[in-house]
């Protein structure tokens, strides 16, 4: 062969090979508590690995803080003999097993190996860094609970975790017992035992002298809202704000303009936000479609839309917008004018809050028990780390905002409902949230980045603003024929 054709030869060997490998992608990891300890053993013992290890077992010994120390028995049987050098030749074997094998390989850290031999039993100890930490008093463990993502880095599976030996024995500080279940294991005593070959990666293991299953899921839920709620608000903070903001708008403002009489017609705001859901998508689409007129579409229309929609709220909030408010009721009758010339009804909303006019006893309550309900509930979702009933709270959340919203419609034909608005504000911010919190803990992490800051804020901002003036639409007419007659 020619050496042209064999660098072409070699090209392409080189070119498959990287396809193959691409295809391939990378092997799922898997991680064995106490990994190589039978192995070692039995090679060593039995010169060749003809040994049989008749029994294993491995106990973990957990203190209130930091590292846990591991000892796996192995009681060596068959044609298998120990020696003066066994236990030195058995750390040098699961060593070895640790530079060499990559998957599986061992769950943890293992720091301070060592091993010792007791008639025809084989000890390895072994230390485990930062193992546990203290809450409400009690002792907490998260290392199996891989989905708070503080596992290796380079994880690319999340399977179970794998035992090396027949048990695996975990002992809490000494007077503790296990304050809640662990999923796969068994609950004897002072003890936790798995007597599968595997671990879920959502267990948490839970010590403490007393307080039972509440002490226990309240010590979880501190656990699991140190990790997952910064990742929830960062994730739901631009629909918080943006649906709190919206729902605040309606709740003060329409329950006065429903009781001036209110007509879609009339109604400035809603015309802006109505051709704002029509405005924007359209530019979308044209910046999209052609770079030329697609600035003046997508650009420069948004942006006059967007002013004239940030000048009527400011005067909204000044007290300015009744001021050329005869537009709005021009065609009513001068003689009624009279009952428009009410300086209190037309005071700027920032002097009423200021003055104490607009928060009474009532809705300082209904705020405080709304959050304390969203409180709890994000307490309940934190502490159900096996996922009983997170994935009905994703759902839940997720509708929270469209039913909210269409209530919040029909309370303001009430004027004197100003409780139940505060309510429907709260629930809709807090859809949002308990959304975001929910779905990181039931699945390992937050909503997709695309899907929850840009696409999900705005669904709901525009289903909020449609299904809000549906229901006031429905609801006027029903309360204006109610109270003519």
């Amino acid at each position: 062969m020619s050496p042209r054709r064999r660098h072409v030869a070699a090209l392409l060997l080189v070119v498959g090979l990287a396809l193959l490998a691409g295809c391939g992608g990378p092997v799922p990891k898997q991680e064995v508590v106490c990994h190589g300890c039978v192995d070692a053993v039995e090679n060593v013992t039995g010169g060749s690995g003809t040994a049989a290890v008749e029994e294993s077992v491995t106990h973990v010994h957990l203190q209130p803080r930091g590292d846990a120390r591991f000892v796996a028995r192995m009681t060596v049987g068959g044609s298998g003999a120990t020696n003066a050098t066994t236990a030195e030749r058995v750390v040098d074997r699961l060593e070895a097993i640790e530079r060499s094998s990559h998957d599986p390989r061992p769950a943890f850290e293992r720091r301070d190996l060592d091993a010792r031999v007791s008639g025809d039993e084989v000890v390895v100890t072994y230390r485990v860094a930062a193992m546990t930490e203290p809450r409400f008093g009690a002792t907490v463990s998260d290392r199996f609970y891989r989905e708070d993502g503080e596992g290796r880095s380079d994880e690319v599976d999340y399977g179970p975790f794998r035992i090396g030996t027949d048990r695996l024995v975990v002992h809490g500080p000494d007077g503790t017992t296990p304050l809640v279940d662990v999923p796969g294991a068994t609950v004897r005593g002072d003890r936790v035992v798995w007597t599968g070959d595997e671990i879920s990666t959502r267990s948490y293991l839970v010590f403490g002298d007393g307080g039972g299953a509440v002490r226990g899921r309240a010590a979880v839920a501190a656990n699991v809202l140190e990790w997952a709620g910064p990742e929830a608000a960062a994730a739901s903070g631009i629909q918080v704000v943006l649906l709190a903001a919206l729902a605040t708008v309606f709740a003060s403002t329409y329950p006065r303009r429903v009781a001036d009489g209110w007509r879609p017609g009339d109604d400035d705001l809603f015309k802006a936000l109505v051709l704002g859901l029509v405005v924007v998508p359209v530019g979308v689409v044209a910046l999209g479609l052609s770079p030329i007129p697609s600035f003046l579409v997508a650009v420069l229309l948004p942006l006059g839309v967007g002013g004239w929609l940030v000048v009527r709220l400011g005067r909204w909030w000044t007290g300015d917008e009744d001021a050329d408010g005869g537009g709005r009721d021009g065609d009513r009758s001068a003689d009624s004018s009279a009952q428009f010339q009410t300086p209190t009804v037309r005071k700027p909303i920032g002097k009423r809050i200021a003055d104490g006019e607009v928060v009474d006893r009532g809705v300082v309550l209904s705020v405080l028990a709304s959050v304390a309900v969203v409180a709890a509930v994000t307490v309940l979702v934190a502490a159900d780390f096996e996922r009983v009933y997170v994935g009905t709270v994703v759902l839940a959340a997720a509708a929270l905002p469209l039913v909210a919203f269409p209530v919040l419609g029909y309370l303001v034909t009430d004027r004197d409902r100003t409780a139940h608005r505060v309510v429907a504000v709260v629930a809709v911010a807090a859809g949002p949230w308990l959304l975001a919190f929910a779905s990181t803990i039931d699945e390992g992490d937050s909503l997709d980045a695309l899907f929850t800051l840009v696409l999900l804020p705005l669904g709901q901002f525009a289903s909020g603003i449609l299904l809000f003036y549906a229901a006031l639409w429905v609801a006027t007419p029903r309360r204006g024929s109610g109270t003519a007659e």
